[in-house]
Parts: C-alpha cells; structure tokens; sequence
C-alpha cells in the first residue's frame, strides 16, 4: 500500500533528491509504480527556452549531435534524471530532442526522442546510449542506437529506429542487429576484441569497460554504412578502433562486418568513441573522441580528453591518416569540451558537452562551437 505521505515522498525524490539514488528509499520501495508514473514526468518537454547553454534543471545531458534541416537544427543527447546520481545516470539514460530556430542561439526542448524499451527482457530495456540519425531518401529519419540491457549490465549492443518527424521514433525490431554474440563468428574473423568470458560485466580483460556503441549512420550512394566505438587486435595489443559494417539497403536485418579501423596514433589513447564520418571537399573524414582512461576510477582530469580527425583512405576506407593540425590528429583538448559531433551538413561546426568536474557546467550543453575561429 503507497500512502499519501510516501506519494509525497516520492514526488520530493524525483524532484529535488539531488544527488541521492531514489530507489534506496523504503517510500519508493513500497510506491514503485507510482515512482514509474512520476519519473515518466522527465519525458515531457520543459517549457522554458535555453539561452547558448542548455543547463536543465531536472536532467544531466552529456553526448550529443544532431543536423541542420532548412532553418532548424535538431540536437539529440543523452539524459538522465539528477535525482539517480552523476555516477549512475548512464544506466537511467534516454533520448532528449532540443532544436534551435536561430542557428542555436536559444534552444527549446521536445522532450525525450526515444526511451528504454518497457519489456524488462529485451538488449534496450535498462538504457540508452548514443547513436546517430540520418534522413534517408524518402524524408524519413534512420537512427542507429546503442543501449544496455538486461542480461549484463554492461552489455552493449546496437539497435534501429525510424520517424517521419525527426522526433516520434519507432524501434524497428525486438532484436539488436548487432551484438557481440550475434556477430562473434565475423568480429573473430576481423579481429575485433570483446571478452567473451566476460561479456556484460563492468571491466574487461584491458581494464576498461566493453566497446560496442556510438553507431554513426553514413549514406554513401546505394550503401548504409555504419561505423562504431570498438576494440581491435593490433600487434599482440587491444587498441581503440571505429567499428565498420555495412547494411543492406533492401534489408536492414542483413549486416556484414568490415574490418576495424585503427588511427595511426592509436598509441596516444587508449579508448576511442563517437566517431562522425562526412565528406567535404571530396574527402572522406573521421572524426573522434579519445581518451587516456585506463581505469573506470579515474576522474575527468586524469583522462585526457580529446577530440581528434582523420582522413579515410582506400579501398571501402580501410586505412586512415592524420588530418588535424600540424602537430597531430588533435583539434580540441581544453579538458572542458567533450564528445564532438559535426552538425551536417554545416562541417565546420561541432556540437560537445561540458566534461569538467570543477565546473559548476558539468553535463550540460554549451553553444555550438566553429572549428574555423579555434584555428586562429
């Protein structure tokens, strides 16, 4: 029985715990479907405007991209509930959906774009992870997701989802279209590296948590092409790498592993994520976000975060080379911004996040910022 006093309670939680985990409390114990149908309140637009910085009063925000369509740009992020904790927000995740009329200046929220699935057995069911939205030819939105489910807590994979408005997104099927065991015959083949006997545990064998997300969706003529946060074999070492596939474009559910693809400086960092490909000029890019994290332990000023840019070369891409500045790959390493995703098709600007835990601005969403002006 859920009184009114813990309704109450509850309500107090979700709305101003902090920094504290709900789900510790006896009042939410007793009242969880009551905390469900309160917590559900997070997926609702808020309807103040953001001016440059999206700091949301209810929501930790961190990855994010998104693309300009006409007048609009649309900005997708990974939100969560302050109530569950820094720590804790990536297993309460979902997608939120900002867009901006004045070429980002102020941001309006839509609320979450796309959420947990409710049936407690599927690979999305406990959160979502980031991902990526292409406008196919027929004006609809593909989007490529990656999520956590409930056979181990730290088990990725990565699913579809389509929408005819950029928001509504509709999950195309129960099952991911790739997962570690799904495609562990091809991603032994190519080399790739997951710990089999540790899958959906918190570290594996290297020390540092499972890749296998951030799928990016890159159209190339008849071809869907998606690349993703991965690990791969190189001389005897496990190294950061962007994951390659490629999906049928009659049939989505059809999926071929490519070979991995590993930077050239891969010995600077030691994981790699978000990968963003787009052409300009002719040219084929990557570009990424790495850090130095050896250890889940370590806080964000020990990780060298960064942001770095390659060139894609040869047959289907395979090999890459350094297209950053002179000195390197590197274009962005303040130890502020985090997580760079190209607005397309305006390549010159990057959407990040604030990765500083000394800032009164950790997890929230500054400005756009234009490449061309940090080159000076």
């Amino acid at each position: 029985m859920c009184s009114f006093i813990q309704k109450l309670s509850v309500f107090a939680l979700v709305f101003y715990g902090g920094q504290v985990f709900a789900a510790k409390f006896k009042a939410v114990e007793q009242c969880n479907s009551y905390f469900d149908k309160v917590s559900k309140i997070f997926l609702r637009p808020y309807l103040a405007k953001f001016k440059g910085v999206i700091d949301h009063p209810y929501l930790y925000l961190w990855d994010n991209w998104g693309f300009k369509d006409g007048t609009v740009i649309h900005r997708y992020a990974l939100a969560a509930p302050k109530v569950f904790g820094k720590k804790d927000r990536h297993f309460y995740a979902h997608w939120r959906h900002f867009i901006s009329i004045d070429d980002g200046k102020t941001w309006i929220d839509m609320g979450a774009a796309l959420n947990i699935s409710q049936e407690s057995d599927l690979f999305d069911s406990v959160s979502l992870w980031s991902g990526n939205i292409a406008r196919l030819e027929d004006g609809r939105y593909l989007a490529a997701y990656s999520a956590l489910g409930s056979k181990g807590k730290y088990l990725q994979s990565i699913g579809l989802a389509i929408s005819d408005d950029a928001h509504h997104f509709q999950k195309l099927w129960k099952d991911p279209i790739i997962s570690a065991n799904k495609q562990k015959e091809e991603f032994i083949k190519h080399k790739y590296y997951f710990d089999y006997d540790r899958l959906g545990k918190f570290l594996e064998a290297d020390g540092t948590i499972m890749s296998l997300r951030d799928p990016f969706i890159f159209l190339n003529g008849d071809s869907i092409h998606l690349f993703f946060a991965a690990k791969a074999y190189r001389d005897g070492d496990i190294v950061g790498a962007i994951g390659h596939a490629i999906i049928e474009k009659n049939n989505w559910k059809s999926v071929q592993i490519l070979d991995p693809l590993i930077p050239p400086d891969h010995q600077e960092f030691k994981q790699l994520e978000l990968p963003n490909v787009f052409k300009k000029d002719g040219e084929t890019y990557l570009l990424v976000s790495t850090t130095k994290r050896t250890s889940e332990k370590q806080g964000e000023t020990e990780i060298a975060a960064m942001a770095r840019l390659y060139k894609l070369t040869g047959d289907s891409w395979n090999s890459m080379e350094v297209a950053g500045r002179e000195d390197g790959s590197i274009i962005i390493a303040d130890n502020i911004h985090y997580g760079a995703n190209i607005i397309a098709p305006d390549f010159d600007r990057v959407l990040t996040f604030i990765l500083s835990e000394s800032s009164e601005k950790d997890l929230t969403l500054p400005a756009p910022i234009d490449l061309r002006k940090s080159d000076d």
